[in-house]
């Protein structure tokens, strides 16, 4: 099942303050607001291959690191 979700105000506000503390260029916003939106949703796993979502703390599948 797919489940698409949308960030709000809030949800951007807070990937915001995200980017700020990370200060890595190579972080997006897009990055920040999908860290926020898991850990809201207690998600824990992530198929990626970008490694900043290791580094914010999430197991990944597919992450060559």
């Amino acid at each position: 099942m797919l489940e698409i979700l949308h960030s709000t105000r809030e949800d951007e506000t807070d990937a915001v303050r995200l980017l700020r503390k990370y200060a890595d260029p190579q972080v997006s916003f897009t990055d920040c607001v999908s860290f926020v939106l898991m850990k809201s949703r207690k998600v824990s796993t992530a198929f990626t291959f970008d490694p900043h979502f290791q580094r914010a703390g999430f197991r990944t599948l597919g992450a060559v690191d």
